[in-house]
């Protein structure tokens, strides 16, 4: 049956109304629609659910709204988007949380940053890294600390051993430099080795206005290479030598700005093996 209606059409149902649709049903409006329901709404659809929309869409929920996805959900959007949150914001995975940026990542915290990460963290920069912090910067790490620049590094232990290596190691200060330890070795490789017994290398500090340069020469035992003639070539350029004392130490007052290179100059000790004349070569010349 077709029902044609030319002008408006009115219903008015006192009570409850109920339609059943033995096969599809179809409704095509020209206009405008709007449904109000004063109580509850459910929609039930047993297969597949598609809603296309031309224009815009605003859905507005004046309190909660809860979303359950018993299966996948996939969203795509071609331009922008944009999520604005007026407190928290909770987000809970059971599995693995994969993020794919292909440009540039912006993140601004008005507030702490607290991440608890209960196994490895790796974070590779394929180009350059700056850390900066306007207040202090603690990294603690309750086995060991490992920096590594190609041939050169600092590893901290967690016994309070401590290796610094290099190719080359430079110590700039601008004021005093202070070496203390039980035992100190300087260029052990290249010490004579005598074993002798050596007190601890600690000396009572100067006043500090007071600007100066101690150095010593040990074998890899901890004995003194006394009488050793060296030269400290400052940073400047200029040079001073001398001569270090019988316990193989030396003092340098009020050195020049900058780093110094103390370079050691043992003496050698060569036997001159029995000259012939130059007579006798000459003689044998025509021998030859």
């Amino acid at each position: 049956m077709k029902t044609k209606v030319l002008n408006n059409r009115y219903r008015d149902i006192g009570n409850d109304e109920e339609l059943k649709v033995g096969n599809k049903q179809e409704n095509k409006i020209l206009g405008n629609r709007k449904e109000e329901i004063d109580g509850h709404k459910t929609s039930i659809a047993k297969q597949t659910f598609t809603e296309e929309i031309i224009g815009d869409v605003s859905a507005s929920y004046n309190t909660n709204l809860s979303k359950k996805v018993t299966n996948n959900q996939s969203k795509k959007i071609q331009y922008n988007q944009k999520t604005i949150i007026g407190k928290s914001d909770e987000l809970l995975v059971d599995g693995e949380l994969s993020q794919e940026i292909w440009q540039s990542r912006s993140i601004d915290v008005g507030g702490d940053d607290n991440q608890n990460i209960r196994q490895h963290l790796t974070v590779r920069v394929g180009s350059n890294t700056s850390i900066k912090s306007d207040g202090k910067t603690a990294v603690i790490s309750s086995d060991e600390i490992q920096l590594q620049v190609g041939a050169s590094g600092l590893l901290l232990k967690n016994d309070g051993k401590i290796h610094l290596y290099g190719t080359s190691v430079t110590v700039d200060g601008a004021s005093n430099i202070s070496v203390k330890g039980a035992k100190v070795n300087m260029n052990p490789s290249s010490a004579k080795k005598n074993r002798v017994d050596r007190p601890s290398l600690v000396r009572k500090s100067r006043a500090a206005h007071e600007r100066f340069l101690e150095f010593f020469y040990q074998s890899s035992e901890l004995a003194p290479i006394p009488n050793v003639p060296y030269r400290a070539v400052f940073s400047d350029g200029s040079q001073l030598t001398g001569t270090l004392d019988s316990d193989g130490y030396a003092r340098l007052n009020k050195p020049a700005d900058g780093y110094v290179e103390i370079y050691y100059e043992p003496e050698e000790t060569y036997q001159d093996l029995d000259r012939e004349p130059i007579s006798n070569l000459l003689n044998n010349i025509d021998k030859l």
